[in-house]
Formats: structure tokens, sequence, C-alpha cells
């Protein structure tokens, strides 16, 4: 989400049911990371395999599993939640002042950040 450029959301929905949550912070915001797996190297290389300049390990993973589902109106629905290519360039400072109406999830300081 770009106005929470920092934290990972974790979207789940099974039915009627939908969850969203903080899935913590970025391992590109955290810069002690390597650190904390030194002594794990698959690990520390599966995360590393995620990266990708200029934004880390940011990225957008969605399965959606279904029966009779029309791809095409799904993917067009999807794709205008996405930035454009001037929203883009306008980085990351610009994103935290966009209008988030989601609440602030458990342990997310994304609202702290925005103060600052």
């Amino acid at each position: 989400m770009a106005s929470r450029h920092s934290v990972s959301i974790e979207w789940n929905m099974a039915g009627k049911i939908c969850n969203l949550e903080s899935g913590g912070m970025w391992y590109a915001e955290d810069s002690e990371w390597k650190e904390e797996f030194a002594d794990e190297p698959e690990i520390l290389k599966k995360i590393s395999a995620d990266f990708q300049d200029p934004w880390g390990d940011r990225r957008i993973e969605l399965v959606i599993i279904g029966v009779d589902m029309d791809q095409e109106a799904i993917v067009k629905e999807l794709d205008v939640c996405l930035l454009n290519d001037e929203e883009m360039k306008a980085g990351p400072e610009a994103w935290g002042k966009y209008v988030d109406t989601f609440p602030a999830f458990d342990g997310d300081d994304s609202e702290d950040d925005a103060d600052e």
C-alpha cells in the first residue's frame, strides 16, 4: 500500500470473510535483517532473492482461486489500484501523504511515520 510504504499488508479472503493486517516491516526497512539471519544462510538467500532495486523486497503477491471467474475483468479492476507512472515518480514521501482510509493495524507504526 503506497501510503504505508514501510509495512507489508496481508490480505486474506475466503468467500465473504476478509481480513487485512500488517505483515510487519519489509526487510528493506530493517538495516539489521542480514545480521538477524547470519547463522541461517538458506533463509538469508531466500530473502535476498526477493530484493530488486530500488524497492528491496517490496512487492505484490496475489493468488485468486475460484470457478468461472472473469480474469480480464478482475485484472482490469486490480490495475486501477496500482500507482500510475506520474504517481510512481512522486516517490514514497508523496505516497505517505495520500488519503489512507484503512484503520491502523496492530503493530503498525505507519501513523507515527506520517506525523514526522
